[in-house]
């Protein structure tokens, strides 16, 4: 994210997608992009799309920037009710290859909590199976947050949990703006 590896980015992903083809596998690549100025939406999804989705025909999601969890100022604001993204109970757990104190691989809640990993992490593949973390009492809290409104200190200022149905500005497969890529629930089974 702090240099540019925008080519050795898009080679890796059309070698990923020569390998799914090689081995004939039952997964897929998809990419999510962020736009950085609420002002040039339109010019930055055709940029996307020219430069990367349509010449690498993947599924794809672009997005409004979001404010990772409340750490960092978020110039492109947003307002609405408040929600549970779904995260929570998405079947993924995301893992990072750092961690603290010697301990590798930690297990955050999702992507948005960089920046607040002291407070954030729910566990370590070196230390605790996925079945630890999933089944754990952290995720629980985290779970159960998620459906009181009670939500953790490294969610509560979260944009994502704001109700803005202008948020994905595209997308270019099937998909319910209310369901996270990859599962068949609705984020409104969890809403308060």
């Amino acid at each position: 994210m702090d240099r540019d590896a925008f080519d050795k980015i898009k080679q890796n992903m059309k070698e990923a997608l020569e390998y799914i083809q090689l081995t004939k596998a039952e997964c897929q690549i998809c990419s999510y992009h962020l736009i950085t100025d609420n002002d040039q939406v339109d010019y930055e999804v055709e940029q996307y799309r020219k430069n990367f989705i349509d010449e690498l025909g993947i599924k794809s999601e672009i997005w409004k920037m979001h404010n990772w969890s409340g750490v960092y100022e978020n110039p492109n604001t947003r307002e609405g009710g408040v929600k549970t993204c779904g995260r929570p109970f998405a079947p993924e757990l995301t893992v990072r290859a750092g961690g603290l104190d010697g301990k590798l691989a930690s297990i955050a809640p999702c992507c948005q909590t960089l920046g607040r990993d002291e407070e954030a992490i729910l566990g370590y593949m070196s230390e605790n199976t996925l079945e630890e973390v999933w089944f754990g009492e952290e995720y629980e809290k985290l779970r159960e947050g998620h459906r009181t409104g009670n939500y953790p200190s490294y969610c509560k200022d979260c944009d994502f949990l704001v109700d803005d149905p202008e948020v994905l500005v595209y997308t270019n497969y099937d998909r319910a703006v209310h369901k996270l890529a990859g599962t068949t629930f609705s984020l409104d089974d969890y809403r308060k």
